[in-house]
């Protein structure tokens, strides 16, 4: 029997709800022959910059629903070079999307201009917004959200990988123009499972038995270290999980 491995999103009580998500393991991105993982066309920036023009009226219009709006992505390399990709983007979570004045959003690249590009395929992707608009706050506890995603990696390898950047939203709606904030970028969980030769899995809610023993401890240690009590292994609740072919 295959076991499972788990890696989790977190969820930490501030001053307001922000679920943080425990992904990241910089040193191990998987390169598939020639092609690149999403995060290599970054600068190697501390805090890399990137644009996202969509019509962000819409997307906030669309808090309570999955309807995704078109946008595009710019990626700066350098001061002289930088990457375009068409995207798709709609609030996601819970709790978040409908407490925040600007939600996390999902990130849907198209597969096909990925490759075209010298991007591997894995086009779905995740990113933690700033939430309060005029916060001071807000850009401290962005970079306290990504240090958790920093710890995870430490400890093990099946964590996502994530990258804190400088986000400017360009909007084609009426209500700003533009606006510059801390975000950050959260891999594909297809990505995650392909560079550790895992598989995702579609179950939520799994027998403990069949957990690898190891990971599990490191998991729970995990939530109990950064003080999470919003998890559950029997519930399936606020966690993802991959299979690895280990027996």
């Amino acid at each position: 029997m295959c076991k499972l491995l788990t890696f989790n999103r977190l969820c930490l009580f501030f001053m307001l709800l922000l679920s943080l998500s425990a992904k990241g393991q910089q040193a191990d991105t998987a390169i598939e022959g020639d092609l690149l993982a999403l995060f290599d066309i970054f600068s190697d920036d501390e805090i890399p910059e990137m644009t996202i023009t969509a019509d962000f009226d819409s997307v906030k219009a669309n808090v309570k629903n999955k309807l995704y709006v078109y946008g595009q992505i710019e990626v700066e390399k350098s001061k002289k070079q930088s990457k375009k990709l068409t995207v798709r983007l709609r609030p996601r979570g819970k709790s978040r999307r409908l407490m925040c004045d600007f939600p996390p959003l999902k990130l849907k690249f198209d597969k096909d201009e990925l490759l075209a590009n010298g991007i591997q395929q894995f086009n779905d992707f995740k990113l933690v917004t700033h939430c309060i608009e005029g916060d001071a706050k807000s850009e401290a506890l962005i970079k306290k959200e990504y240090l958790v995603y920093q710890l995870c990696n430490k400890m093990t390898p099946y964590s996502f990988n994530a990258k804190l950047v400088r986000i400017t939203y360009k909007n084609k709606g009426s209500s700003f123009k533009k606006m510059t904030h801390l975000g950050i970028l959260i891999e594909d969980a297809e990505s995650l499972a392909n560079r550790n030769n895992c598989e995702v899995t579609a179950s939520k809610v799994i027998n403990l038995d069949s957990m690898h023993t190891n990971h599990e401890k490191i998991a729970s240690m995990f939530q109990y270290m950064i003080g999470n009590a919003d998890w559950s292994y029997m519930m399936g609740r606020n966690m993802e999980l991959i299979r690895t072919s280990e027996r």
